[in-house]
């Protein structure tokens, strides 16, 4: 046999190796993984919330459970040995639970040293954009008196930068809404989230209407984004 086809045939042997294991539908040595299943993923880490139920068979000597976050680390954090030709366990925790992980791994040994194993790929949420009602509206009178200010606070969590814009809910001297300045606040708590606009007039800075933030993130579960609107008062 050449030198290729020898890397040919490992290469299809691996492919083989890694399917089986991804998809758990092999079994060895009697061993089945009859189920293993996870609540809807893109909730926040939780170490108190169950996440995981398995149902194995055969021969079983220990079923294992492993995370596996970003860059391929393993952590084990569950290990029980075999308690009758069956097994099975609903809402397990990761008490390690944290946004880098990407799947879990269920690892189950039998007698002779056979094994068969299933990974079950899993998104944790790690961004969060929610506004804390009441918006209030206020406007600087110093200067020429048309900055205005809009703010509220806000549950921010993992945010890259956030943008915001403002629109009236009519049109003023010919303009419906503007881009205006966000920042973030974090002396407060809890944090404030705030859009500062230079008005072209007083009547434009106390108008009424609504605030709009998008948050940008980095997160799997957001879409790259969170928008958040809140409405404002008059400045009479």
């Amino acid at each position: 046999m050449t030198k290729s086809a020898v890397l040919s045939a490992i290469s299809i042997l691996t492919i083989a190796a890694g399917f089986a294991i991804c998809s758990g539908a092999l079994n060895a040595g009697g061993l089945v993984i009859n189920s293993f299943t996870a609540v809807p993923d893109c909730v926040f880490p939780d170490p108190r919330r169950h996440i995981l139920s398995f149902r194995v068979s055969g021969g079983i000597v220990r079923v294992r459970l492993y995370a596996i976050h970003r860059g391929g680390r393993l952590r084990e954090f569950y290990s029980q040995p075999a308690s009758g030709p069956s097994m099975a366990a609903s809402g397990v925790q990761d008490l390690g639970a944290a946004s880098d992980i990407e799947s879990y791994l269920l690892r189950v040994t039998g007698e002779g040293g056979a094994e068969i194993r299933r990974v079950l790929f899993f998104r944790y949420r790690h961004s969060a954009f929610d506004l804390i009602p009441p918006a209030f509206h206020t406007r600087v009178t110093s200067g020429a008196g048309t900055l205005a200010r809009y703010h509220t606070h806000a549950t921010i969590l993992n945010v890259d930068s956030v943008t915001c814009s403002f629109k009236f809910y009519g049109r003023i001297g010919g303009t419906s809404g503007r881009t205006g300045r966000a920042a973030i606040v974090t002396e407060t708590d809890p944090d404030t989230v705030q859009c500062d606009i230079r008005w072209r007039s007083v009547r434009q800075a106390n108008a009424a209407g609504t605030v709009e933030w998008t948050a940008w993130v980095t997160d799997r579960c957001t879409q790259g984004r969170i928008t958040r609107t809140a409405r404002v008062n008059e400045i009479r």
